[in-house]
C-alpha cells in the first residue's frame, strides 16, 4: 500500500490503546470547531456556539449559516411566513420594509 493510502487509512480507522480504550481521529471542522482536539472516547470535536455535529460541519437547528469565521451559525433574526403551501422568509434589516419577501434559504 502507498505510504499516502496508508496515512489517509491511519486517519479515519480507530487506534487502541494499551488499555483497549479507542482512540479517535481528531477531524475537526477548522471553522465550525472550538479546538482541534476531540473526545478521544466518541470522536466529538468542542463545537462554536450554534455550531453541531461530530466534526463541527452544520448549524444547529434554530441557527443559519453565516460568514463569519468567529461566529459560523448565528440565530435566525427573522419570521417565517406561510400560506397557502408555500413558504417564505421575511426580509429584515437597513432599507426593507416589514413583509418584503426573499428567496427561501438552503436548509442546513
Amino acid at each position: 500500500m502507498p505510504r499516502e493510502q496508508a496515512a489517509a487509512l491511519s486517519a479515519i480507522q480507530r487506534d487502541f490503546t494499551a488499555l483497549g480504550q479507542p482512540h479517535y481521529a481528531c477531524d475537526c471542522h477548522p471553522v465550525g470547531a472550538a479546538g482541534k482536539t476531540c473526545n478521544q472516547t466518541t470522536g466529538q470535536c468542542p463545537c462554536k456556539d450554534g455550531v453541531t455535529g461530530i466534526t463541527c460541519n452544520r448549524c444547529a437547528k434554530g441557527y443559519q449559516q453565516s460568514r463569519s469565521p468567529i461566529a459560523p451559525c448565528i440565530t435566525r433574526s427573522f419570521p417565517m411566513a406561510t400560506g397557502a403551501g408555500t413558504e417564505a422568509w421575511l426580509k429584515s434589516g437597513p432599507g426593507l420594509r416589514e413583509g418584503d419577501l426573499c428567496q427561501l434559504p438552503a436548509l442546513l
